[in-house]
């Protein structure tokens, strides 16, 4: 998690998001859901706001007008760009809006794509916690959740990844509904010329092992909430790779090691 923005309108609910943070490096997701302290690595990733963009363009059915509007062309460091983002815009670089657009282009003509998304929102309560989902898109019809993704090179894509933040819609919606429903990735990479794109759906033994992960970290992390205890991974060097590697001297590594 790098998005601050995200930390703040979910500081009162635990998402799917939240919970890989908090089973990553308990110490550190303290620091930024609970005590709002901004990601020091925030402005190193720019995957986060090439993928928020393409987001917003797939809400639009893939017209850029309110999309150039909202997310303009502006370097950075100028006074054009400290009044765009005070107006509560987007300034981006010349290369995320080139990625946006090859992405936008290959969303409309993957024919596996949904024309358009329309973002839902899942809030229940769980063993004395307030969860809640954002879904993409949902076809409550067919009974299909889908989640947007943007990826630097499709080759590499691992859907292994998402399949937690899937199996956490997935449970979400069955709880709420008392229906299954398949759950799909639509997958788009950024290129300098053209974009790629795949859709891969999960199997129901797939997203039902990954469920079971879910439980038992969700006690572990209302038990942390109860008792105000957060603590980093006991392997020291699991942390140095960290967003707050050197906050309060974390990560850094308190022994020397022989060689």
């Amino acid at each position: 998690m790098t998005d601050q923005s995200y930390a703040e309108r979910n500081k009162d609910f635990c998402t799917s998001s939240k919970l890989k943070a908090f089973q990553k490096c308990p110490f550190c997701f303290k620091l930024e859901c609970i005590d709002m302290i901004p990601n020091p690595r925030a402005e190193e990733r720019d995957y986060f706001t090439t993928g928020t963009a393409f987001d917003y363009v797939a809400e639009q059915g893939g017209k850029l007008d309110k999309y150039e509007q909202q997310y303009p062309i502006i370097r950075k460091g100028t006074k054009q760009y400290d009044r765009a983002v005070a107006e509560g815009v987007t300034p981006i670089t010349g290369t995320i809006d080139r990625d946006v657009r090859a992405m936008v282009h290959e969303f409309k003509e993957n024919p596996l794509f949904v024309p358009k998304i329309k973002k839902e929102k899942l809030i229940m309560e769980f063993g004395g916690l307030k969860l809640k989902a954002e879904l993409d898109h949902c076809d409550n019809k067919n009974k299909i959740i889908y989640d947007l993704k943007s990826t630097a090179n499709i080759m590499n894509f691992d859907p292994s990844f998402h399949v937690f933040q899937q199996s956490f819609y997935h449970w979400m919606k069955e709880e709420l509904t008392g229906e299954r429903y398949r759950v799909r990735l639509l997958v788009a990479d950024k290129r300098p010329s053209f974009s790629r794109s795949r859709v891969y759906e999960y199997t129901e033994p797939v997203l039902m092992q990954a469920r079971g992960l879910i439980f038992p970290l969700l006690e572990k992390y209302k038990q942390a909430h109860d008792l105000g205890i957060f603590l980093p991974p006991e392997d020291e060097r699991e942390c140095e790779t960290h967003d707050y590697y050197g906050y309060e001297s974390h990560g850094r590594l308190s022994r020397v090691l022989y060689f």
